[in-house]
């Protein structure tokens, strides 16, 4: 699948959307941000998931449900690395279930991918809250810290741990769409986008 016109048009979204949302008013933080962005859209995110293992899945075909974000036009990707309390995190995921839901209802083309690197001590912790979840997608444990490794364009800030991917895996929109209407809006807005597009080149004799 190509990088499409209407990534590259909701691209352009992610300097002043994200520059807003991530609550910086300091003007002269402004510059730092830009820079931030332009270097995590300057390349394809690799999920590395070969290199991870899947360790919660909510259909009972897993190796299905590990491949089936390649199909998708959209994947939402959460990172949480070694620096954040894994567990604390995965007992706030409930609040993705709903979102989860609503997007599928909304498009079909959408997927999530949570992947966690939590500290080797923290890792017995980490899948014994894994198996009392009740969670709408897939999980995975990166053991080895492959995310991190194979894709330097990430910042090390969390805040910027959160991101919906394209077809091509380009990061279309940077930030939490659970805890913030303007990321969900813009995102509804995408696929909506993505929808008309779609429906237009069908109409084409």
């Amino acid at each position: 699948m190509k990088y499409n016109d209407i990534g590259k048009r909701h691209i352009k979204w992610v300097f002043s959307t994200v520059l807003f949302i991530i609550g910086m008013s300091a003007c002269n933080h402004n510059e730092r941000y830009k820079e931030t962005i332009l270097k995590m859209t300057s390349r394809p995110v690799n999920l590395s998931k070969d290199k991870m293992e899947l360790v919660y899945c909510n259909t009972k075909d897993s190796t299905t449900q590990s491949n089936m974000d390649e199909t998708k036009e959209y994947l939402w990707g959460v990172y949480a690395d070694s620096f954040v309390c894994s567990s604390c995190k995965l007992s706030e995921l409930h609040y993705w279930n709903e979102f989860i839901y609503e997007s599928k209802k909304m498009s079909d083309n959408v997927d999530f991918c949570f992947i966690f690197s939590p500290k080797k001590e923290d890792e017995n912790t980490f899948m014994f809250t894994v198996r009392s979840l009740k969670f709408a997608t897939s999980i995975y444990l990166d053991s080895s810290n492959s995310f991190h490794h194979n894709n330097p364009q990430i910042p090390n800030d969390q805040r910027f741990h959160t991101f919906l991917l394209n077809g091509d895996k380009k990061i279309l929109l940077v930030g939490d769409p659970v805890k913030n209407e303007k990321i969900n809006k813009l995102f509804q807005e995408i696929v909506a986008d993505n929808k008309k597009q779609s429906l237009f080149k069908s109409q084409i004799p």
